[in-house]
């Protein structure tokens, strides 16, 4: 199979690299902006569209769309069924299987967001956090170290989760609540306005907390 995809004669300067505007062999549509063809494979149906940009050793492969005003770069991967939207995703980390970034998200580092994940809003995640199950994290979420949010948790507001901590099944995390060190919220627990959850605490069942 031929590629799918050629530059156009459009250039810009951007963070000190040279990136090119591609277009569709097949019809001439125009997409978005990477540095060279190791940015977005000519296999699959993966695609950087609109004004995102892709570059450094970032890599865009398999059915992955990043459009929006996305921004990729370093050494982060995108592929499988993963969409990127208005978001940066940098340094090593990775987003893949069918997981949703959108809209000013930031995730870099080591994070790894997966399976059906949803992040929005103006969320950082980083460190070697791992997001995956049909977890969702939005609004102003602060997500580090090495927690990991999966099931069908949900963290909102201004949580912040960090150290070793894991949220999972349907909790939920929200208000200004933290949640760290190897501290657990599970089942249907829910943990929300100044509660401050860490050490070895673990919150499950039914349980709300607030403080």
């Amino acid at each position: 199979m031929g590629p799918k995809y050629e530059f156009t004669d459009e250039t810009m300067e951007w963070d000190g690299h040279i990136l090119h505007r591609i277009k569709r062999l097949v019809n001439g549509k125009l997409g978005g902006w990477i540095e060279s063809e190791e940015n977005l494979s000519q296999e699959g149906n993966c695609w950087v569209d609109n004004d995102a940009k892709v570059y450094d050793n970032a890599k865009v492969f398999g059915n992955a769309h990043v459009y929006g005003h996305s921004i990729v770069f370093y050494s982060a991967k995108i592929f499988d069924e993963a969409e990127i939207c208005d978001s940066e995703v940098y340094d090593n980390a990775q987003v893949y299987e069918n997981a949703r970034v959108f809209n000013n998200a930031k995730v870099y580092g080591n994070a790894k967001i997966y399976g059906k994940a949803f992040i929005e809003g103006n969320v950082l995640i980083y460190g070697d956090t791992q997001v995956f199950g049909k977890a969702s994290v939005y609004d102003e979420v602060i997500i580090c170290d090495n927690a990991k949010i999966y099931g069908n948790a949900s963290v909102y507001d201004s949580a912040q989760v960090f150290g070793n901590a894991k949220i999972y099944a349907d909790a939920q995390v929200y208000g200004d609540a933290k949640v760290s060190m190897n501290a657990i919220v599970c089942d249907e627990a829910k943990v929300y306005g100044m509660a401050r959850i860490f050490g070895h605490e673990k919150v499950k069942g039914n349980t709300e907390v607030k403080n």
